[in-house]
């Protein structure tokens, strides 16, 4: 017991001797400390991205079955060129 007396009286002298400068005095968790958090801002990034998808699909819901089609026709292309090509199967 007598030695944690010690170990905390040395961490205290140590930290009395650290001289530190603050720019801004701490302050509580507020709302304005959750909204301009990492956290938030990634997820309302998220959220916007989600949003902008949505509304080009929407936008270019007229040209939906020509984009099915295009997208079709790549895949087989891209199957087909997979398939025909020479390939090492060997790891080296």
């Amino acid at each position: 017991m007598n030695k944690k007396k010690r170990k905390n009286r040395r961490i205290e002298k140590n930290n009395s001797k650290e001289k530190v400068i603050r720019l801004a005095t701490p302050r509580k968790k507020g709302f304005f400390r959750i909204v301009f958090s990492r956290l938030f801002i990634i997820l309302i990034l998220i959220i916007l991205q989600v949003l902008i998808l949505m509304s080009i699909y929407d936008w270019f819901s007229d040209y939906m079955p020509h984009f099915t089609w295009l997208q079709m026709l790549f895949t087989l292309l891209m199957i087909t060129h997979l398939f025909s090509s020479d390939m090492d199967s060997s790891r080296s």
